[in-house]
């Protein structure tokens, strides 16, 4: 047991011994490497070094010393070197200067991770580029009075470094110098320092406090980026200019005080700062760069001084807790998405200055209720308002002439709003989606209403359509299913497909339209060979006229109170969803003796019941129709019989009222014939000797749809009727 025990002891002063191993040389320039043996060079922890040293011999330290952790080179003379062997190949290094990469392997992130203190000579006149970066070990350094400069990137990732000493003979502070040095927690910088470089700090995590002296003129792009731990800043009266991104994401910043000598505030520079809850920008201020204050979520209030003429894009974008903003009348313009997302935002005064609303500018400002837009305004970008739900009316005054793509989108509480007539042209999407709007009035300026201006205005029951519009783009209207009616000027050259898909209103068009015309409040073209559209509030059962040879896209379109459907043999051509979301339908009575080609139109039945809805075709046309695409789907596809329909010629016969409750007459029978009344499986249910204007009492027949067969000497006529 004592044996152990002895062992034991031996070992731990053994490690012990071997955690540090110190050595101290006088060495020549060059000379390190051939100073120690091969094993000081792998066990030395602690070097102490007199002499005079150049850049080879960093690279000794740096490369063929795996254990160094103390270096005190306080004595040394370092002295000048040109040739390859030094931290950096075909370099000239001068004397009394740390070299460039002097324990950092360039291009890599190898750094001497094992190196925790080192003792610079009070000489040294400039630490080089990246002479520290990546030393994670690294807890304290002191930089020696004699600097004057330290090289960009000098300590670049030394996460380990708590603090760092920056004497007053420092007049600049290189890009990166401490960035990544996320354990230091606080720096103090001397009064001789005029600049400090881009990224200088960033991502300084640890750090929580700065104080930067009136010395300072310039505070390079980023320089604080990402110091999370920083909680607040004074910004000195020497500086003129905050730079890009100097605080952004530093989310611990509570207060900021800027000084009325800085003219501009840099793109991003307090960007994502989300604990800032207040700033006044002073009067000396002329421009807000892009995304200034971008995500500051924690900012309540913000005053814009009359000294600001510009403010960048996005510049409080998503400064949510904003609740009010008044904008100078200095400013000219309102730039892409400024106040984006600022859901907070309740009211906002535009001055009249300002000529032009950009793009996106107050889009997702959901709790905006009210905006006055001046006279000065001539134009309102794309999607300016989009998504401001809360926003109940708006007036645009008659200086804009244009309403930009999406100005309006999906203001769902926009309850009125006011078209000027200096309004030539209503852009696509322009009031998609307010579904509460009621009524609007189109002004005579307006020539052409884009796509999906007013669609999804489930509200609106009436609109004016002016005559001097020649244009109404796809589904400009789709979806408004409250309308009344909708009148067609004869100014109306172009309607686009879907242009009132899933509207209610009867269509009517101007008998002097030269392109359209409507037949029982359907849309078709002039000839009606082409039938557009028909309203959603068409019930019970309906004949396409035999002119018709082609039903455009969404012509049936949600019309669900549909329950019949006759297409005669002269339709070459049926749309894409022509009968979508028919889903009342019962029956379809094609004639077309070879079935319509639908491999071209995408889902022309969908939400059409194939299981219950009855697809009647011409003898002979089962097998073609049960092998034909998207008419196969149907389940009962029946052969019409002689008794049923034979023929899709509507003659000059009425039958009316037609639906009917208990009877209708016939009128325009020129000779007597025989009448008989048909179901639609061809069942006779009654016969009887008809003249023209009879009354041929139903009551006691189910409702459903029947057919009435006239037979004259002159030949057999028929028509379909509809019991309620």
């Amino acid at each position: 047991m004592k044996k152990i025990v002895l062992l034991l002891v031996c070992l731990s002063f053994y490690v012990i011994g071997q955690a540090q191993v110190s050595k101290t040389v006088n060495v020549t320039a060059g000379g390190l490497y051939s100073a120690l043996t091969s094993t000081e060079l792998a066990t030395v922890t602690n070097l102490t070094i007199t002499g005079t040293i150049d850049a080879r011999d960093f690279v000794t330290m740096r490369d063929s010393m795996p254990a160094l952790a103390v270096v005190d080179m306080s004595a040394v003379t370092i002295a000048a070197y040109n040739g390859s062997g030094g931290t950096y190949s075909n370099t000239s290094y001068p004397a009394n200067t740390i070299p460039m990469y002097s324990f950092y392997i360039p291009n890599t992130t190898n750094g001497k991770t094992t190196l925790t203190t080192i003792l610079l000579p009070s000489w040294v006149n400039s630490i080089g580029y990246a002479a520290f970066a990546f030393c994670s070990g690294l807890t304290s350094v002191t930089i020696p009075s004699s600097v004057t400069s330290i090289g960009n990137y000098a300590f670049y990732g030394c996460s380990g470094l708590t603090s760092v000493t920056i004497p007053s003979s420092v007049t600049s502070i290189g890009d990166g110098v401490f960035e990544f040095c996320s354990g230091l927690t606080s720096v103090t910088i001397p009064s001789s320092v005029t600049s400090i470089g881009n990224v200088a700090f960033a991502d300084c995590t640890g750090l929580t406090s700065v104080t930067i002296p009136n010395s300072v003129t310039s505070i390079g792009d980023y320089a604080f980026k990402g110091c999370s731990g920083l909680t607040s800043v004074t910004i000195p009266s020497s500086v003129t200019s905050i730079g890009d991104g100097v605080f952004e994401f530093c989310s611990g910043l509570t207060s900021v005080t800027i000084p009325s000598s800085v003219i501009y505030i840099g793109g991003e520079a307090f960007k994502s700062c989300s604990g800032l809850t207040s700033v006044t920008i002073p009067s000396s201020v002329t421009s807000i760069g892009d995304h200034a204050f971008d995500g500051c979520t924690g900012l309540t209030s913000i005053t814009i001084p009359n000294s600001v003429t510009s403010i960048g894009s996005q510049a409080f974008e998503m400064c949510c807790s904003l609740t009010s903003v008044t904008i100078p009348n200095s400013v000219t313009s309102i730039g892409y998405g400024i106040f984006e997302y600022c859901s907070g935002l309740t009211s906002v005064t535009i001055p009249n200055s300002v000529t032009s609303i950009g793009n996106f500018a107050f889009e997702y400002c959901s709790g905006l209720t009210s905006v006055t837009i001046p006279n000065s305004v001539t134009s309102i970008g794309i999607a300016a308002f989009q998504y401001c739900s809360g926003l109940t009316s708006v007036t645009i005054p008659n200086s804009v002439t244009s309403i930009g793509i999406s100005a309006f989108c999906k203001c769902t509480g926009l309850t009125s709003i006011t078209i000027p007539n200096s309004v030539t042209y209503i852009g696509d999407d322009a009031f998609d989606g307010c579904s509460s709007l009621t009524s609007v009035t189109i002004p005579n300026s307006v020539t052409s209403i884009g796509n999906i201006a007013f669609a999804g205005c489930s509200g609106l029951t009436s609109v004016t359509i002016p005559s001097s519009v020649t244009s109404i783009g796809q589904w400009a209207f789709n979806g408004c299913i409250s309308l009344i009616s909708i009148a067609i000027p004869n100014s109306v050259t172009s309607i686009a497909s879907g242009a009132f898909d899933v509207c209610s209103g009867l269509i009517t068009v101007d008998a002097n339209n030269p392109n359209y015309s409507s037949k029982d409040g359907i849309l078709f073209d002039k000839k009606q060979t082409a039938l557009i559209q028909c309203p959603i509030s068409i019930k019970g059962s309906y004949a396409i006229p035999n002119s018709v040879t082609s039903i455009g896209d969404d012509a049936f379109d949600g019309c669900s109170s549909l329950t019949s459907v006759t297409i005669p043999n002269s339709v070459t051509s049926i749309g894409n969803e022509a009968f979508e979301y028919c889903s009342g339908l019962t029956s379809i009575y094609a004639y077309p003796t070879i079935p319509v080609d639908l491999s071209s139109s995408l889902y022309v039945f969908y939400g059409v019941n194939a299981d219950t809805c009855t697809l009647y075709v011409p003898q002979g046309s089962l097998s073609a129709y049960q092998a034909a695409n998207q008419w196969s789907a149907f389940t009962h596809i029946v052969e019409m019989t002689n008794t049923a329909v034979s023929t899709a010629t509507v003659q000059s016969l009425f039958v009316y009222p037609n639906p009917v409750t208990d009877g209708f007459y016939i009128k325009g029978l020129k000779e007597k014939g025989t009448l008989s009344l048909f179901d639609i499986n061809g069942k006779m249910l009654l016969t009887k000797p008809v003249s023209d204007n009879d009354y041929i009492p139903i009551s006691t027949i189910p409702k459903g749809l029947y057919i009435v067969k006239i037979t004259t000497a002159a030949g057999t006529i028929e028509q379909k009727v509809m019991k309620e």
